[in-house]
């Protein structure tokens, strides 16, 4: 007995351990979530300013059509697949000239619009407001209708997704968080991330990215828990935000609603459950104990057995995540859990395999180039003497071989000082840089054929068919994960694929993405871009990073160049430019110069 109780002691904190694991892991996605659209809304704000600055010199392929309608409201009627435009009744005659130019103009940001919102989990909508001297709205997905949705008389400056970020409540123009609210445009309780638009000390605008409270229970309900778990995400003062159906009924807490539609005036108090409605006095009293503490676990008497409460902290909005499982539930667990252990130690395994197969080439190529670059340096040395010793002999060469011709009593010294400096100093370095050049001769050999070898055995490999958009979605969501700090918008044509080695294309274009993330700053933005062209694909990806100087652009694909003299090695892209050359594309890379970024264009051909 006293083993066995002692065993189900320890399955028992392992398993309350996974579940403490378990719930920082959605706090966490939700926390990092919100840092990441907070960077986003920060860009979207910045690129709004940028299109205002250069308002007069910017030009638009498809003009943006407007029309008025029945209420008297104004609205855009085309380019359906980008955001849509919109001027309340009582807006459209206040409209200036500024106004005007940025309705037809804004439609060169549909890209940037259209990324924000589909490349951000839980992010529905994107929209720019301003209030002065109209009430103006750019909104992404496209409105057909705005009028029918918004009320004819909006006053912008009544709402907390724009007067939050004015100048009176946020001096300082962060990025900020709005409360909860009920969304004029109809899509029920939501919050939002705005950031105000300035132009020098003119407050142009607010920009927001939307996140509905609909979409975080759908994410929840989403959540893969072990079976008899059960979600919440509470405020601090007991609100619960959104929470599964087991949750709840675990609790004894009845769902409240309340009335959904278009608005005139801001609301705020959506009315939500709250912690306070549990009947239970007792489960009532520890719930409260529990969200009021730092506790990341208690276990919670209740009438329906004990329950095992675990939280964790979401950082930016203070919110808590909770997970709740039945005691007499968890122990179910312990053979899925071992089945997981099982398929994860797997997967590690195979990783650990791939990671090394992968280091064993680097490694080769590294050492390879190590030995070119000594070659390099013993074959300085023996030059820079040569070419001093060359300097120094420049003009006394001709005096001395005339002072010899003509013969004399200082003739035969001449000649035996002449001698002597052949034979013991021109002819020794000469020796030594032969030697030198010959070592570096058989290097550049012995890499040519490495590199002929590699580009000709991928040749012979059957070429798969590769779907090119699906191939950087994954490259850009796992480097979006790793850096959230920067900015990536997508525009990636939907149905191109092309035939050709996969592992090859996927580690160049992984590579392009890496440079111009090494080149860019927090809060920059890194577009990429493929298209269908004849007989494959044209990727391109362009960021406003540090550029290239223009003596550095034409040996940017030239082997071991590199302005990153710590890790950079100088043959990534030459690699994936002599990979794309054998297949008929080509890699081209394009700068403005110093401080004015970079885009380079892989054409990859099909195989």
């Amino acid at each position: 007995m006293p083993e066995a109780s002692l065993s189900k002691r320890v399955t028992e904190q392992m398993l309350g351990g996974f579940l403490r694991a378990l719930a920082i892991q959605p706090a966490k996605a939700l926390a990092e979530n919100f840092e990441r659209i907070e960077i986003q809304t920060l860009s979207f704000a910045k690129e709004h300013a940028l299109l205002f600055e250069k308002l007069a010199s910017v030009r638009v392929g498809t003009k943006a059509e407007f029309a008025t309608a029945e209420n008297g409201s104004l609205y855009q009627t085309n380019i359906r697949d980008g955001s849509s435009f919109f001027v309340p009744r009582s807006s459209a005659g206040k409209l200036d000239a500024e106004q005007r130019e940025f309705a037809e103009k804004s439609i060169v940001l549909n890209p940037l619009y259209r990324s924000m919102v589909e490349d951000t989990p839980n992010v529905v909508a994107a929209y720019f407001n301003s209030d002065e001297p109209a009430d103006v709205n750019r909104y992404y997905p496209f409105m057909e209708k705005p009028w029918e949705v918004y009320p004819a008389d909006l006053d912008m400056g009544q709402f907390n997704f724009f007067y939050e970020a004015d100048a009176q409540h946020n001096p300082q123009r962060e990025v900020r968080w709005t409360g909860i609210y009920f969304d004029p445009a109809g899509k029920g309780w939501m919050l939002s991330c705005i950031a105000p638009v300035y132009v020098g000390d003119v407050l142009k605008g607010v920009v927001g990215l939307d996140l509905t409270v609909g979409e975080m229970v759908d994410s929840m309900v989403k959540l893969s828990l072990p079976a008899g778990a059960s979600s919440l995400l509470l405020t601090k003062g007991g609100r619960i935000i959104a929470a599964t159906d087991r949750a709840r009924n675990l609790l004894g807490i009845e769902e409240r609603t309340k009335r959904a539609g278009p608005v005139q005036t801001e609301d705020t108090d959506p009315g939500f459950s709250q912690i306070s409605q549990i009947s239970d006095t007792a489960l009532r009293k520890h719930v409260f104990e529990l969200l009021a503490s730092d506790e990341s676990q208690r276990e919670i008497p209740s009438a329906k057995g004990a329950l095992l409460v675990v939280q964790s902290e979401v950082k930016a909005t203070g919110w808590r995540f909770w997970l709740v499982v039945r005691r007499d539930e968890l122990l179910g667990e312990v053979d899925e859990l071992a089945l997981a252990e099982s398929k994860l130690l797997k997967e590690l395994q195979a990783k650990e395999a791939e990671l090394a197969y992968s280091s064993g080439k680097y490694n080769a190529a590294r050492g390879l180039l190590h030995d070119l670059r000594n070659a390099v340096t013993r074959l300085e040395a023996p030059l820079m003497t040569l070419n001093r010793m060359s300097k120094a002999f420049e003009g006394r060469y001709p005096e001395a071989f005339e002072l010899i011709r003509a013969g004399g009593p200082d003739a035969p010294l001449y000649l035996q000082s002449l001698e002597e400096m052949l034979t013991k100093n021109v002819v020794a370095e000469l020796k030594r840089t032969v030697s030198s050049i010959d070592d570096f001769k058989r290097l550049v050999r012995t890499a040519a054929s490495y590199m002929e070898r590699d580009l000709k055995g991928a040749v012979r490999e059957a070429p798969e068919n590769i779907d090119i958009p699906e191939l950087l979605g994954g490259l850009v969501s796992d480097l979006r994960r790793a850096h959230p700090a920067l900015v990536f918008v997508t525009d990636l044509q939907p149905g191109v694929s092309v035939k050709g080695n996969k592992p090859i294309i996927k580690a160049g274009l992984d590579n392009i993405i890496r440079n111009a993330i090494e080149a860019s700053s927090v809060g920059d933005t890194i577009r990429i871009a493929s298209e269908r062209v004849d007989d494959g694909t044209l990727v391109t990806v362009t960021d406003g990073g540090h550029g290239i100087a223009a003596e550095d652009l034409p040996m940017v694909t030239t082997m071991g160049f590199t302005k990153n003299k710590e890790n950079g090695t100088g043959l990534g892209l030459h690699f994936f430019a002599l990979s794309l050359e054998a297949s008929g594309g080509e890699l081209t890379v394009e700068s403005q110069g110093l401080g004015k970024g970079a885009t380079v264009k892989a054409l990859i051909k099909n195989a």
